[in-house]
């Protein structure tokens, strides 16, 4: 019971807050929004046109993270070893 209680009400909750909210609304937003300072500084100090490349680079990874949380999400939620608790408690309850 206490494996199927961490995996329902504990691993599933944080992991859909960690990764759908804290990830899009606060990182996402800090790397699209607040990061222009020090990317106009990059571009000063290096060559014009790598602050966007280092941004769009950035920016596109986050964005390639969230969409492999949906995969993770799906493996967290058919997870074998949670299915199989639940199995065995469910014919245990049968006998």
């Amino acid at each position: 019971k206490m494996i199927k209680f961490v995996h329902r009400f504990i691993a599933i909750p944080v992991f859909t807050y960690c990764r759908f909210f804290v990830m899009p609304f606060i990182v996402q937003y800090s790397a699209a929004f607040e990061s222009t300072m020090w990317l106009q500084n990059i571009e000063h100090a290096l060559t014009p046109g790598v602050g966007m490349v280092i941004y769009s680079f950035f920016n596109g990874t986050l964005l390639l993270a969230f969409g492999l949380n949906f995969i993770y999400l799906r493996r967290l939620l058919f997870h074998p070893f949670a299915n199989l608790v639940g199995r065995q408690q469910h014919h245990r309850k049968d006998d």
